[in-house]
């Protein structure tokens, strides 16, 4: 393979996988595509170039519809990806705040959004929204550091940790969880899990020592332009 596609370079990582960073996009889709068609069990990042510019809308009241709110913002010249309400931490409930990805141009227009005062005639407050806190964790295979979106390792259940999706699982509610990171009686998505834990542990301390966290190329090597995402194989 290194003789066909010859600008990427691979590490070791924990886990008994193997990281593949790619030198640009062309090699990145190709290798994408050869360990597609192998059905090798894999993970990548979205393209930096597909990500859209992703904003909080505030002082709307959580009823409002969706598709409302998507179309007063085509209306001032903006294209809204999706919209939802966000809900609280804790108890769950919808707060008056909806989260906006929005289409990003080349000419850097979609920053305006950030100066809207009025979406027909309610007062609000736009602003950029805050990178999560806590490590990113796929809903499919509930690993971390990848979303379920980019993500081709087989399924393991949120709650069972067999491998089949979490919307299928047929668990008794009165039989315990299984937890598929750490084997502990409690759903994948427990905060309170030690692997979640470990894991939010090394971001914080990756953005102490680096003062941010690289999106979609966490151990990339600094000779390596960020350009093309990283590519990442599970072994069994």
């Amino acid at each position: 393979v290194s003789k066909r596609i010859p600008k990427f370079s691979t590490r070791s990582t924990p886990g008994n996988g193997v990281r593949i960073q790619c030198i640009d996009m062309e090699t990145y889709s190709t290798v994408k595509r050869l360990l597609g068609e192998g059905n090798f069990a894999m993970f990548t990042h979205q393209k930096k170039s597909e990500r859209g510019f992703k904003t909080v809308i505030r002082h709307l009241h959580h009823s409002t519809p969706y598709q409302w709110v998507i179309n007063e913002l085509q209306k001032v010249g903006f294209t809204a990806r999706f919209v939802r309400v966000m809900r609280h931490r804790f108890n769950d409930n919808p707060m008056n705040i909806f989260e906006c990805e929005l289409q990003t141009s080349p000419d850097g227009s979609h920053m305006n959004v950030l100066k809207i005062q009025k979406l027909g005639s309610q007062a609000v407050i736009v602003e950029r929204k805050h990178r999560v806190r806590d490590p990113t964790m796929c809903h499919r295979c509930q690993g971390f550091r990848h979303t379920k979106m980019y993500c081709k390792i087989p399924y393991k259940c949120m709650k069972c940790a067999e491998g089949h999706p979490t919307a299928t699982c047929t668990k008794p509610n009165n039989v315990p969880p299984t937890c598929a990171n750490c084997g502990g009686s409690h759903v994948s998505s427990y905060k309170g899990c030690p692997a979640f834990k470990a894991e939010r542990s090394k971001l914080r301390s990756h953005r102490a020592a680096n003062g941010d966290w690289p999106l979609g190329n966490t151990l990339s090597s600094p000779n390596i332009p960020p350009s093309a995402p990283s590519l990442q194989e599970r072994q069994a």
